[in-house]
């Protein structure tokens, strides 16, 4: 269930990275590596329940 439930979130993630191709190349670098990070804490914190 949680793969599943974060395997889903990941590829939603993935596709607000697309969607945010539009923006200037330096803050869109800088929201995807914090939509990264934010992801992975996320993932973190699932495995420690």
């Amino acid at each position: 269930m949680a793969r599943s439930l974060s395997t889903k979130i990941f590829n939603s993630r993935i596709e607000i990275l697309k969607d945010v191709g539009h923006w200037p190349l330096i803050e869109n670098s800088v929201k995807s590596k914090e939509l990264l990070l934010e992801h992975i804490n996320f993932i973190e914190g699932m495995k420690g329940e």
